[in-house]
């Protein structure tokens, strides 16, 4: 008599694997631009508004790299007036965020506050244009949360 020969389940396919979700920015980007209260925040939110992202990833993605644009458009915009002024700046050759923050203070002190603001317009402009973000009225906190703190 012959033996049958145990029959053998079918093959199960493989279980379906997501990549896991990771920010498309680097550690170092992420610990020296993840500011809430920059420009970036806003920019995040018009995006996620706007439909342009739509995952939490994505945002944290835009805020950094919004603020880190932010702040090399400002710079390079403050070094240009300075500039044109006869005055120097030099934002490369600062080495720690005081000294960053020193330099600032003395283009505040050129230009005055109406340009300043009218610079920090340009860079928004700016960083939105190259990260293809419109601006919205989109309000999205509570006027309780959106009042300045004294």
């Amino acid at each position: 008599m012959k033996k049958r020969a145990k029959q053998q389940p079918p093959p199960q396919p493989a279980p379906i694997k997501r990549p896991r979700p990771y920010l498309m920015i680097s550690q170092g980007c992420f610990e020296n631009y993840f500011w809430l209260e920059g420009p970036g925040r806003k920019i995040a939110l018009d995006a996620l508004s706007e439909g342009v992202i739509s995952t939490a990833y994505e945002a944290v993605d835009i805020l950094c790299l919004a603020n880190l644009l932010h702040q090399d458009n400002v710079h390079a915009l403050i070094t240009a007036d300075m500039a044109a002024r006869g005055r120097t700046i030099d934002y490369e050759s600062a080495n720690t965020q005081d000294e960053t923050k020193r330099l600032t203070a003395e283009a505040w002190d050129v230009l005055g506050d109406a340009r300043f603001r009218q610079i920090l317009r340009e860079a928004e402009a700016v960083v939105r244009k190259n990260l293809g973000i419109p601006k919205t009225d989109a309000e999205w906190l509570p006027w309780y949360l959106s009042v300045p703190v004294q």
